[in-house]
């Protein structure tokens, strides 16, 4: 029974003294009997006794992460007395400890390392010459503090995460064991890495991040051409009219495309790490040009790009697209020229195809004045002489009121001058009848004169203009339009020409009607002012932009400052002066006295615009033709004579005068 007892106690009822956390842990649940020598009788490196003679016992110890220089570091002490520690050496394998002491049913002890401090204490019931073996494991656990300099950094220890920063910056780690880590701290882009080591003493550490390279940094980007697309990112980033793009980005990577039309696009990466970035891209060119320098028998001809008409020699294109083309060159009077051409990157193609002349010497001759058509194209009068292209013909003569006539002939490539005779074309007649009172009066068609009245005469068919004139009557004018076969009868009683007028007169002397607005001394000459009015600008808006001085700065004369504006080359831009000349040329815009006088007698001239059915003089801004300066030109008000100076663009109201 005793020896049962005693059995149990060695194997499985080791006594546990219980002790506060220490550094170092040894687990005396794992105390346990080494089965050495029990099943031959024979111990395995004997144990010796202690001094005393008393039997040992031998302990091995494993400690975990506890390297073999620490170990070796490890005291063993006994608490009480009465038991001898004979031996304590590192074991020559693993992470081991070998210690061998008397053997007493209680036998206490712990372990001290300078570093890690002291170890729980065991009570152990040893029995000698056995051998035992024990787990201990260095078991310091530190709370560490982290600075990352930023808050919301994510922190790693060993690998493993532990979370954000809070917003002073820190994290604290917990159960972190005394000795080296490593710790990585991460916020986006930016990433910092240390080792450190945890000590009793060293439990507070700065791993900071630069925050400086955490702030997005500027790239500017200037691209040529200025208005290429840009896109960085899958993201558009407009350039602006000098072709910058200047954008925030955050570290780290970023893909940009360049493309713009007739360019080469290109594509690539950038990395923002902490600074600005500043490049310059110029995209490639994808076009080059072609030239086709003048000489005496290119120059003029007619310049096709892929079937599209883009000029004449001498010649240079736009842009056009790296690659292959076809160039044809058509000349009147030479065959085509025909080409492949391959424009490269940024050159030009200069291109002198040699012309084969295609052509015959004419004279063609209809028997008269006539105009000479060939294949529809008129070619002058008759006879005409010079060079057509190789080719078949219907050649025409043709004239108002004749029959044209024609013939059909081939022209042939040579110098030798070819003859063509065209059959002269026969006139179309109709016929006018003229009567006047009094009798005796001129007839006039087209100016000239064909007889007095009465009259029948012959007359080619079309318009023409028919005039009856006599002495001391109004001439009376008519358009007619005369018809193969036809007779105009026209019965017309003059009226007898006024001699004298006055202000407020109706005036129709047959080739203008107004309203006599000014008479001199005699009466018999003056001004009158047109039936109607309309609302013009002085001149057009493109026109004004130049800021041209046309020179129509007399006060009094309308005539004359018409007259400047309407010899211009670009008289048409100037719509009041146009509308008031093409009444006639002796019609013109008022200068601005002109202008006062007829607002000084608007009353009796209304009466009479308004007995004949014409326009009354409204009582709104009226322009004269007196300009005053190369911006303004000076109106006159109709409601209470105000003049003044109005921008050239502007819309007023315009009447039209003549002198008679």
């Amino acid at each position: 029974m005793k020896r049962l007892l005693l059995l149990f106690l060695c194997f499985v009822m080791p006594v546990i003294a219980m002790a506060q956390q220490r550094s170092i842990e040894i687990d005396a649940q794992s105390f346990a009997p080494v089965q050495q020598g029990a099943l031959t009788g024979v111990a395995i490196d004997k144990i010796q006794p202690d001094h005393s003679k008393r039997p040992c016992a031998r302990i091995k110890m494993r400690i975990n992460r506890m390297s073999r220089a620490d170990i070796d570091q490890l005291s063993v002490k006994i608490v009480g007395g009465n038991v001898a520690l004979m031996r304590r050496e590192v074991a020559t394998e693993g992470n081991g400890l070998i210690i061998e002491l008397t053997a007493k049913p209680e036998t206490r002890f712990y372990l001290h390392h300078d570093k890690y401090g002291d170890s729980n204490e065991v009570n152990l019931n040893l029995e000698g010459n056995k051998e035992y073996r024990l787990e201990a494991e260095l078991r310091l656990q530190q709370t560490i503090i982290i600075n990352a300099g930023v808050e919301g950094a994510d922190v790693y220890l060993d690998g493993e995460y532990k979370g954000l920063t809070n917003s002073i910056s820190e994290i604290t780690i917990g159960d972190v064991s005394l000795g080296s880590h490593v710790v990585r701290v991460q916020q986006n882009s930016l990433q910092r890495e240390m080792n450190i080591e945890v000590t009793p003493a060293n439990i507070s550490f700065r791993v900071e991040l630069n925050t400086a390279q955490s702030r997005p940094q500027w790239l500017v980007l200037q691209v040529e051409p200025k208005d290429a697309m840009v896109v960085i990112d899958g993201n558009v980033c407009p350039a602006d009219a000098q072709g910058f793009v200047q954008r925030a980005f955050p570290n780290g990577t970023h893909t940009y495309t360049i493309s713009a039309k007739d360019y080469h696009t290109e594509s690539g990466t950038f990395v923002i790490a902490g600074e600005k970035i500043q490049r310059n891209i110029s995209l490639r060119p994808a076009y080059g040009w072609l030239s086709i320098p003048e000489s005496e028998i290119l120059n003029g001809a007619t310049v096709y790009v892929d079937n599209t008409l883009l000029g004449t020699v001498p010649f240079r294109s736009d842009k056009l697209a790296s690659g292959q083309h076809s160039v044809l060159i058509v000349k009147e009077l030479y065959k085509n020229a025909e080409a492949s051409i391959t424009i490269s990157d940024g050159e030009t193609y200069t291109y002198t195809p040699t012309l084969v002349a295609n052509y015959g010497t004419v004279t063609i001759n209809a028997g008269g004045d006539f105009d000479i058509y060939a294949n529809g194209k008129l070619l002058g009068r008759s006879p005409w002489s010079g060079n057509l292209t190789a080719d078949s013909y219907i050649f025409e003569a043709r004239m108002e009121g004749y029959e044209p006539s024609s013939v059909t002939r081939t022209v042939v490539n040579g110098s030798a001058v070819q003859s063509i005779d065209i059959p002269a074309p026969k006139a179309i007649l109709g016929y006018i009848t003229v009567v006047s009172s009094p009798a005796m009066a001129t007839v006039m068609v087209d100016g000239k004169a064909i007889g007095t009245t009465p009259l029948t005469e012959n007359v080619l068919i079309g318009k023409h203009k028919l005039s009856i004139v006599a002495d001391g009557y109004t001439t009376y004018e008519k358009d007619i339009y005369i018809t193969k076969d036809c007779n105009e009868e026209i019965n017309v009683a003059l009226n007898v020409k006024k001699l004298t007028y006055k202000v407020g007169d109706y005036y129709d002397d047959g080739t203008k009607q107004g309203v006599v607005f000014y008479v001199d001394a005699t009466g018999k000459h003056g001004k009158i002012v047109s039936l109607d009015q309309v609302t013009k600008q002085w001149c057009n808006d493109k026109q004004y932009k130049k800021k041209i001085v046309v020179g129509a700065s007399s006060e009094s004369d309308g005539k004359a400052n018409t007259d400047k504006v309407m010899s211009r080359s670009d008289s048409a831009a100037y719509y009041a002066f146009v509308w008031c000349r093409a009444k006639g040329n002796d019609w013109y815009l008022p200068a601005r006295d002109e202008l006062m006088l007829l607002y000084s007698v608007r009353d009796a001239i209304n009466r009479t615009l308004c007995e004949r059915g014409g326009d009354a003089i409204s009582a709104k801004w009226h322009w004269s033709s007196t300009e005053s300066s190369k911006s303004f030109a000076w109106y006159v008000s109709m409601y209470n004579g105000y003049t003044g100076s109005l921008d050239k663009y502007g819309t007023c109201y315009v009447r039209a005068v003549s002198a008679f």
